[in-house]
């Protein structure tokens, strides 16, 4: 079973991501970048899932997605919390 975050007391439902973000995950799905068809789609991701797609598009395979949630975490201090 895969994790999943929320930001404690953060909002949880956002419009879009920011561009950077869109492109890389419509390409993981084998989009073109530009191609805004999947955007509801991709909204309706989890967080985790969506930053776990933009990590593995710029080449970071494995788990550093869960390395780089910790070190946001421990840098920044902002509670991630698994949901179940």
């Amino acid at each position: 079973m895969k994790p999943s975050f929320l930001v404690k007391g953060g909002d949880n439902q956002m419009k879009k991501y920011n561009d950077e973000i869109m492109k890389a995950v419509r390409q993981r799905m084998g989009l073109n970048e530009n191609d805004t068809s999947s955007d509801e789609e991709i909204m309706k991701l989890d967080k985790y899932d969506v930053f776990r797609q933009y990590c593995l598009w710029n080449g970071l395979m494995g788990s550093w997605y869960d390395t780089l949630l910790g070190v946001v975490e421990n840098i920044y201090g902002v509670e991630l919390k698994e949901e179940i």
